[in-house]
């Protein structure tokens, strides 16, 4: 079984039939979401149990978007090094989720010039973003054209 999934994932598109396709996609985007849910549930759980506990509901959070940034940055990563537009695009949306949540929930107990620090790196952060992923989506379409 395990050698039927690596095969699935790394065998030619054009010799699977349209069951393997399906199965293909499957199995990736169970592997996405089940690493990001395992990847999710450690950093958590260690910040409850061993931060102090009148700070850990509020680390706990906060290594939520750590760990999710990080996740999309590297799954924005491989979308590009393996062409797949469709982990790209659930990178980006990961990226918004965790904006979202930072804005909504991690900011709203931390004091007004750390609020302002924090909105100004995040605007820098989603600018620097926005250009690299430009630049990247250049050079897959350049590269797919040669």
């Amino acid at each position: 079984a395990g050698f039927l999934g690596v095969a699935l994932l790394y065998g030619d598109k054009n010799a699977l039939g349209e069951s393997e396709v399906a199965v293909r996609r499957l199995l990736l985007w169970a592997t996405v979401a089940g690493l990001l849910v395992i990847l999710s549930v450690e950093p958590y759980r260690w910040c409850l149990l061993n931060a102090d506990p009148k700070r850990a509901p509020m680390m706990a959070q906060m290594s939520l978007s750590i760990v999710w940034a990080l996740y999309a940055a590297a799954m924005l990563g491989a979308g590009f090094w393996k062409r797949l537009r469709g982990v790209r695009f659930a990178a980006l949306a990961l990226f918004a989720v965790t904006g979202l949540k930072l804005v909504i929930v991690d900011l709203s107990d931390i004091g007004p010039l750390y609020r302002i620090v924090s909105f100004f790196t995040l605007g820098v952060l989603m600018i620097a973003s926005a250009y690299l992923y430009n630049k990247a989506e250049g050079w897959v379409k350049g590269a797919a054209q040669e």
